[in-house]
Formats: structure tokens, sequence, C-alpha cells
């Protein structure tokens, strides 16, 4: 008679990874890895942040403050999804999923409770305390599985906070908690999440800086009431927050391309996070919190869990995994939907594959499945952002139609085309164009190393990706869609390649080896070179016209003779006053076009106002205040913003 030897805490945790084998058995050599790698990649952004120009820890505070907020919001609401929704499978990674499921979990929890009416000041309480009663409950609840070993998680999580930190090396080199890049959309972001810290959804109010959400985002609430709450949180304004708020879900993003690398790919704890660091710290991807990018961040932060999600649940077939690919990849379509081709194709291929190797329907009749009622309610309640979803969608496919003269209304802020290098994390270095065709050859034999439902599916995707970014790259207009298309496909294509790399064994173990840190040391130097075209959007300057607001009579109007561009963020800071230009930007809800005010502000070293009524109230280093005489024409300023045309001109159409 045979004894079956006792269980191990760990042994409840059942993998077909094979690259989970021996997950809890560390070594020495493992733990020195870990400690060498972590050094190393600390000294690379200690030489960073020296050769940016960071000159001390002026930021740090405000920046300390929003990232606390961020890991409390996040942690207490995603604390209890990951208790309940991560299955048995993927146990070991539970604490790796908690931040992302928070975000998720948040992001919309608020906006449900936002479109029944819910005052945020009252939905955001209602959340937090749910959030700390659901980790006090399931905290007692027995789960199956067991964490990773602590060095792995703390391994992770230093390399998270080291992404962090690079992505923030901007805002410390000008020693405040502000906006930075030149992304025009940051001043609509920073004003929507303010927005809905005080109104409806749907609502109006003249009284803020961005007066209602724009139709063109109108599927992307959630990720902004993410925003709200954790500036509320943190007691900053969404302008202070933004930044930092986008690093960590920049860093939340590589955990999601770890367990890309890890559970999908296959690939071992270190080769995963050499993979995912490259894929973030890839200097396209960088630009989209640096500049920011907010709502394309969240698209690329949800593509990873979808696809991993997605490879899993064809494994097992589980309710918890449904559910989590249906968040995900749900979040994904609200904040992005152009990157919904990405999970979707792989997806509907995956499906296919798997129903003809069983021999079924593609499309199997779904029998015996209980109603769900609550889905009614929430679909209600999401109606006008899953409606934006649809009609982007549209907009897409009607795009598809008439590439020749459509693209000037997708060309958003950019007016040149990248190179591809840089979506590759393939650094600016002699014989570029040859290690981007290797890093794309890597990639395919990466691929090579997945189950072929998803693998191939996969490969198929990012073959269209390529041969669209091919065809925008040679349009005219076609910059924008260029560059989001291979946004997205470009980690996706680093992380395959850098699997390749470490998958070498025996005799190719030291080029393994040195094939990792050749990646990363070309991602750092990409990220270099991104951080030198990232300063200050929203300066000091700016924010201080603020002050100078308040120090004018009541209801005192002041006109903006500015250039356009400038005036986004001025009319932002100004916005508790009537405002006008005699030049409005055409590009974005903007003030009215007034020819006269009762003061002006204009930039030093430029023409004066010939309507002025003296020497300057007020100066700085880049602006003046004029008292203006009443000669220059008809005061028709306003608080209300008006639309000058399609948003979408300049604005993130996706």
């Amino acid at each position: 008679m045979s004894v079956r030897a006792p269980a191990r805490p760990h042994d409840g945790v059942r993998s077909c990874n094979p690259a989970d084998a021996g997950l809890h058995d560390l070594t020495p050599a493992t733990l020195l890895g870990w400690a060498l790698a972590l050094a190393a990649a600390a000294v690379a952004a200690l030489a960073i942040a020296d050769d940016a120009g960071v000159a001390g820890p002026a930021a740090l505070p405000d920046v300390a403050r929003a990232l606390a907020a961020s890991v409390a919001v996040l942690g207490v609401c995603g604390f209890p999804l990951a208790r309940l929704l991560v299955p048995e499978s993927i146990a070991a990674w539970r604490p790796l999923l908690v931040l992302p499921l928070g975000a998720v979990g948040c992001a919309l929890a608020l906006t449900l409770l936002g479109f029944a009416l819910v005052p945020f000041g009252v939905s955001l309480p209602l959340v937090l305390a749910a959030g700390i009663v659901g980790c006090v409950l399931t905290a007692r609840r027995p789960v199956t599985g067991s964490p990773a070993p602590a060095p792995h998680l703390l391994g992770l999580a230093a390399v998270g906070l080291l992404i962090v930190a690079v992505a923030l090396v901007p805002s410390f080199r000008s020693g405040l908690a502000t906006v930075t890049g030149f992304g025009s959309d940051a001043h609509m972001a920073a004003g929507t999440a303010f927005f809905l810290q005080h109104e409806h959804p749907t609502g109006l109010d003249t009284a803020l800086p961005i007066d209602e959400v724009t139709p063109a985002w109108r599927s992307k609430y959630p990720i902004y009431y993410a925003l709200g709450a954790v500036s509320t949180v943190a007691g900053l304004e969404t302008w202070e927050t933004l930044m930092t708020f986008g690093a960590v879900m920049l860093a939340l993003a590589g955990a999601g391309f770890f367990l890309f690398a890890h559970r999908t790919f296959r690939a071992g704890v270190g080769v995963a996070a050499v993979a995912a660091a490259v894929a973030i710290l890839d200097q396209r991807v960088l630009h989209l919190p640096m500049h920011p990018y907010y709502n394309q961040l969240w698209g690329l932060f949800t593509l990873p869990f979808s696809l991993v999600f997605a490879h899993l649940w064809f494994e097992e077939r589980s309710r918890q995994m449904l559910a989590l690919l249906v968040l995900f990849t749900l979040m994904g379509a609200l904040a992005y939907p152009l990157m919904l081709p990405f999970p979707g194709v792989v997806i509907a291929g995956a499906w296919a594959l798997e129903q003809r190797r069983r021999g079924e329907r593609v499309l199997p009749r779904i029998r015996g499945r209980r109603p769900r009622w609550w889905m009614v309610p929430v679909g209600i309640l999401l109606a006008v952002p899953i409606f934006g979803v649809l009609e982007k969608i549209g907009q897409a496919v009607a795009l598809l139609g008439n590439l020749d003269s459509a693209l000037e209304d997708w060309q958003g802020d950019l007016s040149f085309h990248p190179p591809v290098g840089e979506f590759l994390a393939v650094a600016d270095v002699p014989g570029r164009t040859a290690l981007v065709v290797l890093v794309c050859l890597l990639a395919i034999a990466g691929v090579r190393r997945m189950p072929r439902r998803v693998g191939l599916p996969l490969l198929v995707t990012l073959g269209l990706a390529g041969m669209a970014g091919a065809l925008f790259g040679v349009l005219k207009d076609g910059q924008y869609l260029y560059f989001k298309i291979l946004a997205f496909a470009g980690p996706l294509i680093v992380v395959a390649a850098v699997v390749a790399v470490g998958s070498l064994r025996g005799r190719l173990r030291p080029l393994a080896v040195a094939g990792l840190v050749l990646f990363s040391a070309s991602a750092l130097l990409g990220a270099r070179d991104e951080i030198e075209l990232s300063f200050d959007q929203l300066t000091p300057q700016t924010i201080e016209l603020g002050e100078w607001a308040e120090r004018l009579p009541p209801g005192a109007s002041i006109r903006l003779d500015t250039p356009p561009p400038a005036q986004l963020w001025e009319a932002y800071i100004l916005s508790g006053r009537p405002l006008g230009s005699r030049r409005p930007n055409p590009h974005y809800p903007h003030v009215p076009r007034s020819a006269g005010a009762d003061y002006a502000i204009d930039w030093r070293r430029r023409p004066v106002p010939a309507d002025r009524a003296g020497p300057p109230l007020l100066t700085n280093s880049r602006y003046r205040l004029w008292k203006l005489d009443g000669s220059g024409g008809e005061d028709t300023t306003s608080r209300r913003q008006f639309s000058g045309g399609a948003l979408g001109s300049l604005a993130d159409p996706g």
C-alpha cells in the first residue's frame, strides 16, 4: 500500500505553465540574481536622473502623496476582488493583481454610481468603505494556493517603483508636481476628472475649468473617475496628480506584461521581469505617461491582462477567469476603443481554433445558463459609455472606407512619423534598421513558445498591425494612427523577442544573459532620449496666473493676448474669470472671441496691447497683466466654453 506524502502549502497551485516549475524553490543564485539586477537598475535610474538635470527633491512631497493615495485607493478596492476572482491556477500571483483589479474596480464602481445620480462626494466614501469592509471579510475567507515567494514579489515591486521613478524624472527635474510633455489633451484630462468630482457625468457647469465631458470622450468616464478619486484622497489638484497616477498605471501595465511573458510565453520569472521592464521603458511607451496620453495609457494597461486571461480561460474555462477577462477587456474598450482589435483578433482566433480542435460549432448555443438580472441595471447605467465605444468603432470603420479625406480629422497632435526602432526598444545606434529586423525575427521565435491556439492569432494580429502601421506611415496625415498602432504592437513584439533571447539554454546561456543586458541597456537609452524631450507643459509662471486672478475685482474679465496653443492651460488656471481672446484656439473647447475686456494677459517681449491703460500691473518671467481702457472693442468674454469644430482634429480621438 502506498502512502501519500503530505501536501506542502504551495502544492495547491496546480499550474500547467512550465515556467512555474520550481517557483517556490529559491536558491542563493536566484536571490543574488535579483539583488544584482535591481542594484544595476537602481544605478541606471540614478544615472538617468542625473543626466536629466534632477537637482533636488522639491517635487517629492506632492509626488509621494499622490503615490501613497494611488496605492491606498487601488489597494483597498482591489484586495477583495483579488481574493474573490483570482483562481487557484494563478494564486501565486494574486498579490500582483491587487492594484490592477483595484484600478478597474474603482473606476467602474464610481462610474456606475455617478450615472446613478450619486454625488462624487458620497460615492467615493461609499466605494472606499465597501472596499474596506470587503478587505476585512475576504481576509478571513480561506483561499486556495499560496503566493509566490516574497523575494519574487518584492523584486517585482522594486521594478515597479523604478519604473515609476523613471517616468517621473521630468517632474523631479522641474521640482514641481505639474504636467509635463506636449500632449495637448492633458488639460482636458485633468479638467474632466475635476468636472466629475463636482458634477453628474452628463452635466454642464461653466464655473469649472472644463465645463462638460466632451462627446468625443463619452466612453472614458471610468478612467477620469479613477484620477478624481486618487487626487481627492491625496488632497491635490487633478493636474498635480496626473503625472504620478500615470506613472503608477504604467507600472501596472508592466505587471500585465510580466504575466503575459510568464504565463502565456512560459518564460521564467527573471526573464519575464526583464521582458516587462524593457517593454514598458521602450521610448514610445514611456512617451504615454510623460506627455501625457492618459486615455491611451489605460488602453495599454488593459491589453496584456486581456490577453493573459483569455489564454488562461481557454485552458481552464473557469467563471473566475472569465470574469477577469471580461473586466479588463471592458475597461480597455471604454478607455480606448482603438485598442480593441488587438485582444479582439487574438481572442476570436483562439476561440475559433479551440472550437475546431474540439470538433464543436465555432459559435455554440448557450444552454442551461441562469439569467443574470443584475446585468440589466448595469447595462442601463453604462449605456452612455457603451454607446461611446460603439460610436468610436463606427467612426473607425467609416475611416477605413475613406482614408484619403478622413485622416485629417485623426491626425492628432503629431506632425511626424517616429522611427520604428522607438517602438521596439531599439536605441538610436548605427545599424538600427538591422536591429529592428532582428527584434522582429526574435519575436516570431518567441511566439513559437506559446500555445498554438493563442500564438497563431497573436502572430496574425502583429502581422496585420505591421501592415497597417506601414500603410499609415506613408499616407498623408496618417502619423496619428501610425503611432497608435505601433504603440500597442511594439510592447507585444518586444516581450516576445526578449523571451526568445532569455530562453536560450546550455552553452548559449551566456548569450542569453548578454542579450537581456543589451535589451535593457537599449531600452534605458531610449528612455533617456524621451526624458530629454519632456519638460513642463503647465509651468510655474502659468500656475501663478491663478494668484493674479484672485487679486482682481469681482467679476473682472480677462482677454488672453497669447498664442492659441498656450491658451489651453491659461484658460484652465483662469477659469474663475470671464475670459476671451481675439484669436481663440480652434481645436478644443475654447474661450469666446472678444475684442475687449477689463484686463489682458500677454507674454513678455511681445508688442504691448494698444488699448492698455498704463504700465503692466503684474509681471513674472513669462507674463504681463494689463489694465485696459475699453477702446479695444466690445467685451464678449464669458465663463462658457465654445466648441470650434471637431475636437478630434487635435485631441486624442481614440
